[in-house]
């Protein structure tokens, strides 16, 4: 009887339990009404006179030509007129053969020369029937031969004196004296210092959206370049090509900029510079200049038909810290480095999501992570 009763008891409570969780556990139009969790994001406000920074490269210093100097006969070397790292004038004279061994083949040939044309002379001038028409022919073709040797020994006479081509640099000069070397053997290499150029590494996303080859570009008073070697100081440079083979192992293209010379610089093949391209110049050409301003490059969306688009942030009452989120369409007019330049679609005074803008959604509430001014 008393066991009866405690089990009836115990069941009745656990009926009471049941009935409360039921009547106290949430229905889906209770959990639908809890209030969204308040997103943090990062934000910036829009400025006007908003401009992008100059685009930096570094560089080598490289010879707008270069040229292996080599005798175009065989023979000793008497002397090497210059030495590494000197400056030469075109026509300066760079090195000397032993010319003695071609003296001689040369008062050799004029000697046969002369022979042959008194010879032909002689015959020209004796009684029409006293030599054959086949004699005087083949006279005259001996003086010819005669004549394309002498004139063959006087070249290979000059030949022994090197020149410098054009006003430059000798990098390095390769024999000794009273070394023998072959005709084209290497006497010394020659640097072309009038127009140096500088060599940079430009990465593909930067070569796809570039503007650097446009034709506009290659004005000196857009690329700047300087020199460690000359601090507090730039100089105009002339974009001139780049390389459309990727380093497979930097993936990286090699562009080229043409420095015209400057009296005062020295400069040396290998010295390290830096090319500055103007920012304004590279973003705002063909843009209206005065609408245009730019935001990061995380700021911007693409909408599924290729809109550009930001995140505008509207404070939900005056003062306060929840804001509320508004897509708001873009006109971009390029993209450089980390930045993006548009058209419209921002003004001054804009407060606009700079990070995480896939995940979020028209009229999102949400507060302010960092405020960055830009």
């Amino acid at each position: 009887m008393t066991g009866n009763l405690i089990g009836k008891v115990v069941g009745g409570a656990v009926l009471v339990a049941a009935g409360a969780s039921i009547w106290v556990w949430p229905t889906p139009e209770t959990a639908a009404a809890a209030p969204e969790p308040l997103r943090p994001v990062r934000s910036m406000v829009v400025v006007d006179g908003t401009l992008m920074p100059d685009l930096e490269f570094p560089g080598v210093v490289n010879p707008g030509t270069d040229r292996i100097l080599a005798f175009e006969v065989p023979g000793k070397v008497l002397r090497v007129e210059v030495s590494k790292n000197q400056r030469v004038k075109k026509g300066d004279v760079i090195a000397r053969l032993d010319p003695k061994d071609y003296e001689d083949a040369l008062a050799k040939a004029k000697a046969a020369y002369d022979r042959d044309r008194e010879s032909l002379e002689r015959y020209r001038h004796v009684a029409p029937n006293a030599v054959s028409k086949e004699e005087i022919s083949r006279a005259e073709a001996q003086l010819k031969t005669s004549q394309a040797e002498y004139d063959g020994s006087k070249r290979d006479l000059e030949r022994t004196v090197l020149y410098a081509p054009f006003s430059g640099i000798i990098a390095v000069t390769y024999p000794s004296e009273n070394d023998i070397v072959a005709a084209g053997a290497r006497i010394a290499l020659l640097l072309d210092t009038s127009d140096l150029t500088v060599d940079v590494s430009l990465p593909e996303t930067l070569v796809i959206n570039s503007r650097l080859l446009d034709s506009s570009v290659r004005r000196t008073n857009v690329c700047q370049v300087v020199f460690d070697a000359y601090p507090g100081r730039s100089f105009p440079i002339r974009f001139n090509n780049f390389t459309a083979l990727v380093d497979s192992r930097t993936q990286v293209y090699k562009a080229s900029f043409v420095l015209a010379n400057i009296p005062d610089l020295y400069l040396l093949p290998g010295m390290s510079a830096t090319v500055r391209v103007n920012g304004y110049d590279y973003v705002y050409r063909g843009a209206d200049v005065k609408a245009a301003r730019s935001v990061p490059c995380s700021a911007v969306g693409v909408d599924d038909d290729g809109t550009y688009f930001v995140w505008l942030l509207q404070p939900e009452a005056e003062g306060c810290e929840v804001y509320t989120v508004h897509k708001r369409p873009l006109s971009v007019v390029t993209r450089g480095g980390s930045e993006v330049v548009v058209e419209s679609g921002v003004e001054p005074g804009d407060r606009i999501v700079t990070a995480g803008v896939s995940s979020l959604f028209e009229g999102r509430r949400v507060t302010l992570l960092k405020e960055t001014v830009k």
